[in-house]
Order: C-alpha cells, then structure tokens, then sequence
C-alpha cells in the first residue's frame, strides 16, 4: 500500500497530523492516535494489522481496539488484539468490522462470576 493512500484515508475519515516523530508521522482523530510510518511503501499485513475500531458503547463512551483483519479465501476474519476472544469472520470487510464491535460490546458487557477455592 502506498504512505499517500493510506495518508489519504486517514484524512478521509476525520484525521489530522499532529506532529512528526522521529521514524513516523503521527496522526490524530479525537482522542486516538495512530502512527503512520515514512516508508513509501507500506506491507498490506502492517495497514490490515493495525486498522483500528472505534466502539461507542451503550453508555456513550468512546473506546479504541486495535485488531487484526486479514483476507482468506472468500472471507474476511478478524480479531482484537486488546480483548482476547473476540474474533469474526464475514464476507465483507464492513460486516467483519460490525461483527468485532458487537463481540467487543457483549464481551465487555458480560459479567463473570468468580469463586473463591474451597478449603
């Protein structure tokens, strides 16, 4: 994937450069950041891995994952390297995406019963 492409989406979707780093060019929306390295070429694997997921939760807070989103044959799979066993797998990239954020809400929404070891 070419810097500018990438430079381009990230812009396309709300971003601004904050400052350049020593290795990277450092990119902001909010309060996330991302950094984007000075390669002209950037690998697919390194875009795909650190695409990040944005989730509003039911309580309005805005929270970030970073996740892992590759191509397999026909199906587009993903997971979230923040929440282990969250994971999906879809047809479309953008089904993938909604799949991660509902596994991250429900898992994020579930409560775990602990239980103290008997004596």
């Amino acid at each position: 994937m070419k810097r500018q492409k990438l430079l381009r989406h990230l812009k396309r979707h709300g971003a601004f450069l904050v400052r350049e780093g020593r290795r990277h060019s450092i990119y902001a929306r909010d309060r996330l950041k991302t950094e984007v390295p000075r390669h002209y070429e950037i690998v697919d694997e390194l875009g795909k891995k650190c695409a990040k997921i944005w989730i509003y939760l039911s309580r309005g807070e805005l929270m970030k994952y970073r996740a892992v989103i590759k191509k397999a044959g026909d199906w587009w799979i993903g997971w979230l390297l923040d929440l282990p066993g969250v994971n999906a797998q879809e047809k479309t990239r953008e089904k993938l995406i909604a799949s991660l954020r509902v596994g991250a809400e429900d898992m994020l929404a579930t409560e775990v019963q602990f239980e103290l070891g008997r004596k």
